[in-house]
């Protein structure tokens, strides 16, 4: 032993000694230097450097080994193989000819930099340790859409994800107040902003993809809730029961019950009732049958969630099936997991006063067992937790407030969501999305030693934004943050910890790869953090905080609020979520495909048949990201949409009825899912037809709010132009009241904002107004097709087979933001092919009805454009109208309808008109009621042709709108 002992020690003496020996003073400081100034082609790096802590350069002449120790900024980098090598090539520049055939390796917390490239990017090189093999889940998924008219074969199908976005509204014990975690800054706070990528854009592309995605946080926007339950439901909600012949419903003791108008802290809904089971059948004719019929108030979209309890012999695959305006959906949902608490189905129109509309629950299953029937739930509603002495909820929707709230009405155990014993809410809403996890993956293969609901969840991941600035308007960039020294460096099944590395890194240089090849500069990632932060901690699976940007940095928001960038980090999150969790799970992968595009439709002769056509969109950076075939989506009056059906090539024919409004969407699909969708095209064929009108849509603008730089201002202007969000957002806090540099880096200073909007879902482009045309367009016996104004710059569409044309042009407006960003999207009013198209129609002898906020004013940067608005529309850009007030506008029609000026949740906002001036023979059609300033311009001569600065689905009332449509088609046909 003692010789063992002195042979040891002199192997450390030789290391020391060679370290001094071998690397000198000269060659330390270079080396030094280099990992001082390290500059590295992908992440942004602050202080990087050498470990102080330790010796920080090794030589082990018997190992043939030099060891460099860095710190910690330095080992945050998101590594690939490329960046290693890069590394030790410079490194092996600096060291003495004797060291240069040694190995190096480059450490930090005894990992070397080659340890913390993600495996995906390793070929053989992979550590098996950090993939599941054959511990990953196999069984039948939570939740499934049986209704799908396809399956997915190489995407997300049978993986499970817990996502969040921020935080949300929390209660301060020590103030008595409910407040954001962060100050308003540049007209949002970062619990609104991160809404508006991940419920509308991320969620969907991840589900779409076969995903089955939890969050603690409710992801409903709809404030209104309907609980339907066995124990006792309002209004006119009502449960009911068929028995089966042979088999009946029996009570268990334990379930929900809607029993509190508020609940406080430790009250338990799903502790408060019963529910009801029921033994499971393969013969129909011992069907047993639950029914929720929800009271309905008001039309709209609604989420359905349903529960139920689990048992030992629950079944995996209770069918459920929604009844919604749409027609029916069918799910399979697996009771042996996620029992006591709300499961998502999906979103469903429903109307006000249907009483067809319900959920049914059979016990029909392929397995011996019990299907179990609890609460049904439609809508995300309000917050209904009342906190502090007085018992105050928040006012605002659910889906706003923290998860905290939405865990306990979930039916989490307290200890799940207030591990400080309800004196601390914003703590406990950090650490309670980690403790609902654990909770949910207990006895799962990923979670297996805890007992829990076996929700086989396999990544937990927070979407953030956080703090920093740049006075010189340079983007801060995202971050990553995991936690891999904690519970032996392992988590709950035993795998390594670094698997959450191996995610957030892949996640940082996906990110960076999209948005940079998509806006032109090199975004930045500011690497890894591997922190103690609970929520990355607490999760005994791979866990990841993902910092997206800086909203206290204005050039980040400047991206952070436009539309086209959030789908853009949306989509490179859910493509390296996608690629990591096949990789892990040993699968291949296919990146689901853009949305199509060129959408447009034409009646067959006898129009009993219409014959939809789009072209697909290439994915420049995804080479399996093509679709193979397309699924098209039907409503019909004013419903909501079926189930789909799906079509081999880029068309499809199908049967039309007369009398019957129509909708149709349409989205592309391969083996890795399903697109997000078109826009939405309608039509109508009138019983008593009057003429025949194409509706051209030309309004797909996005935008963020109107943004301003100047050497001493920087922010936006939500009142000069609110910008149009996708669909809606609940991203705007208010205006922005401080717009001064000087004040730059201040909580009350530069990006200072009001609370105005909280609470307001704001209306933008829904991409599906050609519907709100045609709806008065049928009210005065027209019959109408539409098409995207892609379509017939494109050729694929002849405005000359129509007699009338009516192009939506909305807000649409080319705009300064976009040259200013560094990219340019082509939301131009009237691009030049769509002049071409529309001047020969109108010298053939066209009538055109076109309609737009911005149809003059946009067309006044070249001769060429000024020309078409003279030469075609007949009129001239006269200025704007500025006073918000100015909401009235009349004409040859017997009412004044009204326009929304401002942001508001029905419509999107029609911020600074055009006033229009007549030239030549053409004539005022329309005046803004207060100042009586131009609002259209009409000729008739050898063609005729009304032009409007208010867009016409702008207007608020729907009879309006038919008096007015009405009075548009009288005045071109005449």
């Amino acid at each position: 032993m003692q010789r063992l002992l002195t042979v040891f020690a002199a192997c450390i003496l030789s290391v020391t000694v060679l370290s001094a020996q071998d690397v000198d003073k000269t060659v330390e400081r270079s080396i030094a230097e280099y990992f001082k100034n390290y500059k590295s082609g992908r992440t942004a790096l602050k202080h990087s450097g050498l470990d102080k802590r330790r010796n920080r350069i090794v030589v082990n002449k018997g190992a043939r080994k030099v060891v460099i120790y860095a710190n910690e900024a330095f080992a945050g980098q998101a590594f690939t193989p490329g960046v290693v090598d890069t590394i030790y090539r410079d490194i092996r520049k600096l060291l003495p000819s004797s060291l240069r055939k040694y190995k190096i390796e480059v450490v930090y917390d005894n990992r070397t930099i080659d340890e913390r490239i993600p495996g995906i990017y390793r070929g053989k090189d992979v550590d098996n340790e950090r993939l599941w093999g054959s511990e990953g889940y196999e069984g039948e998924p939570w939740v499934r859409n049986v209704s799908r008219p396809y399956e997915i074969g190489a995407g997300l199908q049978g993986r499970h994800l817990a996502l969040w976005q921020s935080h949300g509204r929390v209660f301060s014990t020590d103030k008595g107040v409910w407040q954001w975690q962060r100050p308003s800054l540049f007209c949002t706070v970062e619990d609104l902003f991160t809404q508006s990528i991940v419920v509308p854009l991320l969620m969907p592309m991840l589900e779409n993809a076969g995903a089955v995605v939890y969050t603690p946080r409710e992801r409903d926007w709809q404030p209104e809730c309907v609980i339907v339950d066995n124990d006792a439901s309002r209004g006119e909600s009502r449960y009911s029961e068929e028995d089966a012949r042979a088999l009946k419903w029996r009570e268990y003791n334990v379930g929900y019950a809607d029993a509190k108008e508020v609940y406080r802290d430790g009250d338990n809904p799903f502790a408060m009732g019963t529910s009801r089971f029921v033994t499971s059948t393969q013969d129909k004719k011992n069907r047993a049958e639950a029914a929720w019929h929800p009271g309905i108030t008001k039309d709209g979209e609604y989420a359905v969630y349903v529960s139920y309890c689990s048992f030992e012999n629950s079944v995996p695959d209770a069918l459920y099936k929604v009844f919604h305006s749409g027609g029916s959906t069918e799910f399979r949902v697996n009771q042996l997991m996620g029992g006591g608490t709300w499961v998502y189905l999906g979103r469903f129109h429903f109307k006000a006063g249907d009483d067809t509309q319900c959920v049914v629950l059979c016990n029909e299953s392929a397995h011996k067992g019990v299907v179990s029937a609890d609460a049904v739930r439609f809508g995300g509603g309000m917050g209904v937790v009342a906190r502090g002495e007085e018992g105050l909820t928040s006012g605002l929707p659910r889906y706003l407030e923290a998860a905290r709230y939405n865990l306990q009405t979930g039916g989490f155990p307290k200890e799940v969501y207030s591990a400080y014993e309800g004196k601390n809410d914003y703590r406990d809403d950090i650490l309670c999305r980690g403790h609902a996890v654990n909770y949910l993956t207990g006895g799962s293969p990923f979670n297996p030693d805890t007992t829990g609901l076996k929700v086989p969840l396999e990544l937990s991941f927070g979407f953030h934004s956080d703090a920093g600035y740049d006075a010189e308007d340079n983007v801060i960039g995202s971050l990553g943050v995991v936690t891999t020294r904690f519970n032996g460096d392992t988590l709950g099944n035993g795998h390594p910890r670094a698997i959450s590395r191996d995610a957030v890194s892949f996640l940082l240089n996906s990110v960076q790869e999209d948005i940079s090849a998509r806006y032109g500069f090199h975004w930045p990632v500011r690497g890894i953090l591997d922190r103690n932060y609970g929520e990355t901690r607490v999760p005994y699976i791979p866990s990841v905080i993902f910092e997206s940007l800086s909203h206290q940095n204005y050039i980040d928001m400047a991206y952070g609020h436009n539309p086209d960038f959030k789908f853009t980090m949306a989509r490179a999150v859910y493509k390296s979520l996608l690629k990591h969790l096949c990789f892990v799970n040993g699968q291949e992968f296919v990146v689901q495909p853009l949305p199509v595009s060129h959408f447009s439709m034409s009646l067959s002769e006898d129009a009993k048949e219409v014959t939809l056509r789009w072209r697909p969109v290439n994915d420049p950076q995804e080479p399996t990201a093509k679709p193979k075939r397309y699924v098209v989506y039907t409503r019909k009056g004013d419903g909501g949409f079926d189930n789909g059906v799906v079509a081999d090539k880029n068309s499809i024919v199908l049967p039309v009825e007369k009398g019957v409004l129509y909708g149709f969407k349409v989205t592309a699909l391969n083996d890795g899912g399903e697109s997000l969708s078109s826009e939405v095209l309608s039509m109508y064929v009138s019983k008593n037809e009057k003429g025949r009108v194409l509706v051209v849509n030309g309004f797909h603008r996005l935008s963020g709010p109107e943004a301003m730089s100047t050497p001493q201002t920087a922010g936006f202007d939500m009142e000069y132009d609110p910008g149009v969000p996708y669909m809606y957002s609940p991203e705007y806090c208010g205006v922005q009241l401080d717009h001064s540099r000087a004040g730059i880096g201040f909580e009350d200073g530069l990006g200072l904002s009001d609370d105005r909007y909280e609470g307001l879902l704001v209306a933008g482009n829904t991409f599906d107004y050609p519907r709100v045309h045609g709806v008065s367009l049928a009210a005065n016996d027209f019959s109408f097709v539409s098409c995207s104004s892609e379509a017939v710059m494109s050729g694929d569409v002849k405005l000359g087979d129509y007699k009338v044309v009516d192009i939506i042009l909305g807000v649409e407006k080319q705009g300064e933001q976009g040259s200013y960003l560094g990219y340019n999207r082509p939301y131009k009013t009237f691009p030049k092919e769509l002049q071409d198209k529309v001047r020969a129609f109108c010298k053939a002898g066209g009538n055109l009805f076109v309609s737009g906020a911005f149809i003059a004013s946009d067309m006044t940067k070249t001769n060429a454009d000024r020309a078409f608005v003279r030469e075609v529309l007949r009129c001239d850009y006269g200025g704007s109208i500025e006073n918000l007030a100015e909401t009235g506008v009349t004409g040859n029609v017997s009412r004044v309808f009204r326009i929304p000026r401002t942001v508001n949740s029905g419509c999107y906002a029609v911020s600074r008109p055009d006033i229009l001036v007549p030239l030549d023979d053409a004539f005022v059609s329309f005046v803004f009621d207060g100042c009586r300033e131009s609002a259209g311009v009409a000729y008739a001569g050898d063609y005729r042709v009304l032009s409007t600065s208010f867009p016409f689905e702008a207007v608020q009332d729907e009879n309006a709108r038919n008096e007015l449509m009405g009075a548009v088609m009288r005045f071109l046909l005449r």
